[in-house]
């Protein structure tokens, strides 16, 4: 079984085919995410995680930690891609976000701040994450 428990936040590094994971303070440099579930299996993970990570003995899998981008009010974030992580960057820089609000209870964009220029929803399980980019 994995270490980790809801609300953990955790380190993803590798490949999807040889992922590690890592305990990390949430907030820190090297939290890339948070644990939002641990589950039996991925497909009983909320449909709107931003990453899952599972591992298998023998070919079986033995649990899966379905996990959210450890977003922090205030800190700053270059967003990843499909084969890279969302990683947190100095707010000093020129590229990246800062996230200005993280709303539980609403997808409607228009509860964001007035300066955000770009959200990410969570339509499961209703949040939204609020950004506006660093220049």
């Amino acid at each position: 079984e994995i270490d980790a428990k809801v609300g953990d936040c955790v380190n993803l590094t590798g490949t999807m085919l040889d992922a590690e994971i890592a305990p990390a303070t949430c907030g820190a440099v090297d939290s890339h995410y948070t644990v939002v579930a641990k589950v039996a299996d991925e497909n009983s993970c909320p449909s709107d995680v931003d990453q899952t990570y599972y591992e298998e003995l023998n070919g079986s899998t033995t649990g899966v930690l379905c996990l959210d981008i450890d977003w922090v009010v205030g800190k700053c974030f270059e967003m990843g891609t499909a084969s890279d992580s969302t990683v947190q960057v100095p707010c000093t820089g020129s590229t990246g976000e800062r996230i200005l609000a993280v709303l539980p209870n609403t997808v409607d964009e228009t509860d964001c701040p007035a300066e955000t220029e770009t959200y990410y929803t969570y339509d499961e399980r209703k949040k939204i994450v609020c950004t506006v980019a660093l220049s």
